[in-house]
């Protein structure tokens, strides 16, 4: 979510309507139990959420977030200086190359939460470059988890006092899970699923899709998201509540 989002359309997208938005997604396999945290520390008030159902909804958290959780000062330590070596990496990289290996500079906005690249990866003898893969029409899906999910989701979703009608599941193109989950989920919570099926997409990794794909996808997700959009935050992208900075829109 936090590459095809950033990848794709979402900051024009929203800003074209007056919307404000956040992008709350995580990389490093994040789950419910830190956006938890999160909402507790800081109660946002969204008229619509999205949320990617790629199983997100476990009450865990990664292994990065279990590490800020534990110790955020020696967290913030080792962040500020992967900064500053990173600052200087074009000096380390130019004599150490087999140091470097790929390294990527980016940042997110503090605006959306988007992710922006700020210089091209720097790549060395082939190493660990991008490629172009097809993704594969999922098999049959395991279930056996999904009530244990839907406990989760549930949890979550108190914690967000938004209408469940302005709930939104979705599933990234991938080829392990299909929309099942996310219309299990929708189903049972009283919420939406907006998950446009298109073929010929394809990931950069096996996981993450190429900006052109996320492009394609992205453009055809918030289509269908339009009429979600209007029942849930219309009144306000057309008022002068958007226009003040209210939080209307997340996703995670």
């Amino acid at each position: 979510m936090l590459a095809g989002m950033s990848n794709g359309i979402a900051s024009t997208w929203f800003a074209a309507r007056n919307i404000p938005m956040y992008l709350m997604a995580f990389g490093a396999g994040e789950q419910s139990g830190w956006a938890e945290r999160l909402v507790a520390k800081w109660q946002p008030q969204p008229d619509l959420v999205v949320f990617d159902a790629d199983p997100y909804f476990t009450g865990a958290q990664s292994i990065p977030a279990q590490a800020i959780a534990d110790d955020p000062a020696a967290e913030e330590k080792v962040a500020r200086d992967n900064q500053a070596f990173f600052d200087a990496g074009a000096t380390y990289c130019r004599y150490l190359s087999w140091l470097c290996g790929r390294t990527e500079h980016s940042f997110r906005r503090y605006l959306d939460g988007t992710v922006v690249h700020q210089a091209d990866d720097r790549v060395w003898f082939g190493k660990n470059q991008s490629g172009s893969f097809p993704i594969a029409q999922p098999g049959q899906q395991d279930t056996s988890h999904y009530d244990a999910y839907l406990t989760h989701a549930r949890a979550l979703l108190a914690k967000f006092h938004t209408d469940r009608r302005c709930v939104v599941f979705t599933i990234l193109p991938n080829s392990e899970m299909d929309d099942t989950l996310a219309r299990f989920l929708a189903e049972q919570l009283g919420a939406r699923v907006v998950a446009p099926r298109i073929d010929g997409l394809s990931t950069v990794d096996h996981f993450h899709m190429t900006p052109d794909s996320a492009q394609i996808w992205t453009k055809a997700f918030f289509a269908e998201l339009e009429p979600v959009v209007q029942d849930c935050v219309g009144r306000i992208a057309r008022g002068s509540v958007a226009a003040a900075g209210a939080p209307v829109a997340e996703i995670r």
